[in-house]
């Protein structure tokens, strides 16, 4: 983080220097959190907070009020069409994600009822982990997974259990909450465009087992998870 935020300091500096400060848009932001161990776990592709959630800064004296603290919802897929409307180069053609520009601005801007989380084929540390394939969503108030089959894997209250200790999915006064959850997920696969496939059959689906396989080979040729 030091040395983040060196270099970050720096980009600043220089562009005080410049006289671009205020007509420059700044956002510092990152793909993904890490569990550091959190639930007994380390590294990415899981749905809970420590891995999904990620900073979102954005400086533009111009437009953007300092220390101004949005509420609204904001996933990967948002920065590209926020970021252009910000800019003022028009609509992102065919984005899937939010302009969120007006919210920045300080607007009461109705943002998205949730984001779309997932892992839809297990790599890697998730791999090491003995993780699902999953697809998701995080609401303001809650934290829902199912796996790649369908069957509810997690569902969380963030209000009550911030640190997701309880697990809530299997409860019987969860039922009505887990169907509309999972209606949610539902409704971005269809947004998406998402085939809702298992790995190995989005894999097959997309046209890439051989891709897959050429990388699996390269990155751990002791032990290549190998798609046939």
């Amino acid at each position: 983080m030091t040395a983040v935020d060196e270099q970050v300091g720096r980009l600043l500096d220089w562009l005080d220097e410049a006289d671009e400060a205020d007509d420059t848009v700044v956002l510092y932001t990152s793909d993904h959190g890490d569990m550091i161990w959190s639930q007994g776990y380390h590294g990415k592709s899981q749905p809970y907070e420590e891995s999904i959630h990620v900073p979102f800064f954005c400086r533009y004296p111009e437009k953007v009020p300092a220390g101004s603290t949005p509420e609204q919802i904001v996933s990967t897929v948002d920065v590209a069409p926020t970021l252009c409307s910000l800019a003022g180069v028009g609509e992102l053609p065919d984005a899937r994600g939010v302009d969120l520009a007006s919210a920045l601005q300080g607007d009461n801007q109705e943002g998205p009822s949730s984001a779309f989380i997932g892992l839809p084929k297990t790599v890697d540390i998730s791999v090491v982990n003995d993780l699902p394939a999953w697809r998701g969503v995080r609401t303001e108030q809650y934290t829902y997974a199912r796996r790649a089959d369908g069957s509810p894997w997690l569902l969380y209250d963030n209000e009550s259990d911030p640190y997701q200790q309880e697990n809530l999915v299997d409860t019987e006064t969860s039922a009505d909450l887990v169907t509309q959850l999972d209606a949610e997920v539902d409704r971005w696969v269809e947004h998406t465009g998402d085939p809702d496939l298992s790995g190995e059959e989005l894999l097959a689906e997309l046209g890439l087992i051989e891709a897959w396989n050429q990388r699996e080979r390269s990155r751990h040729p002791e032990n290549p998870q190998l798609v046939e």
